[in-house]
């Protein structure tokens, strides 16, 4: 009796993670500007949070494979329909390579790290609403199924959820914090929140200001803020996370 043909989509499934190779010779790196050897900048990020990360994907890359052999087996007992196959690979692709983004990088800070997992949210919606259209009860074990497929949404939802509390902790000497981002002008970002809160009154609650018009009013009130800045900060009250201390990207103050 021959041996039951993997599906079309096996090699897919449940990727191998491992860490990124780190310089282990015997010479540390070292950086030169302008001919003269300099001290590396300070790493404000806890080696506790690196594990942490390395933790959650971890745990996700196992939850994959988990739900990678319950899926191979629905496909044994009746084939799934070629869109199905097309959608769980493609999904299955996305977060593999989410995680892969996050240990490739050599410095791979709260910021990038937390721009990764984000970036898994939409996909995550996408896959959701597509799945919603595609699953039938025409399989023999359509409700199993579905829950399988439920698990495998809340697995990806979870490890977002731990790398966006992760990212987010901000640990603290002698009383106060310490962000590798460029400080924060608290007074000046509540400020601008106030001035948005007036202007939202007067034009309705899905109006927003132009940072210019803003950057103006600050200025006036002896705040010295750039318009960039301003439109970065305006942009992280859109996306409902101004009171952050850790931001992605390039809205890094």
């Amino acid at each position: 009796m021959s041996a039951l043909r993997a599906s079309p989509w096996s090699g897919l499934l449940g990727t191998t993670v491992s860490p990124p190779v780190k310089n282990t010779g015997p010479y540390p790196s070292q950086t030169v500007r302008l001919g003269k050897r300099v001290q590396p900048a300070a790493q404000h990020q806890s080696a506790e949070r690196k594990n942490l990360y390395l933790i959650f994907i971890q745990q996700l890359d196992s939850a994959l494979r988990e739900r990678a052999r319950a899926l191979e087996w629905f496909h044994r007992e009746k084939p799934l329909s070629k869109k199905i196959q097309r959608l769980v690979t493609d999904f299955y692709t996305d977060v593999n390579c989410a995680i892969e983004a996050t240990l490739n990088r050599n410095k791979s800070g709260a910021p990038t790290t937390l721009r990764d997992a984000r970036d898994l949210v939409g996909k995550l919606n996408l896959f959701e609403s597509e799945l919603e259209l595609q699953l039938t009860h025409a399989h023999v074990h359509a409700l199993t199924l579905a829950v399988c497929m439920r698990d495998l949404c809340d697995d990806v939802l979870h490890y977002v959820e731990q790398i966006e509390i992760t990212a987010n902790v901000v640990c603290v000497e002698n009383g106060n914090p310490k962000i590798s981002n460029r400080p924060t002008n608290w007074s000046a970002k509540d400020t601008l929140a106030g001035f948005i809160t007036e202007f939202q009154k007067a034009h309705g609650d899905g109006a927003w200001p132009k940072g210019s018009s803003m950057q103006v009013e600050l200025q006036r009130l002896g705040f010295a803020c750039s318009e960039r800045v301003v439109r970065g900060w305006i942009r992280q009250m859109k996306s409902g996370s101004g009171g952050h201390f850790i931001q992605p990207g390039k809205d890094r103050q």
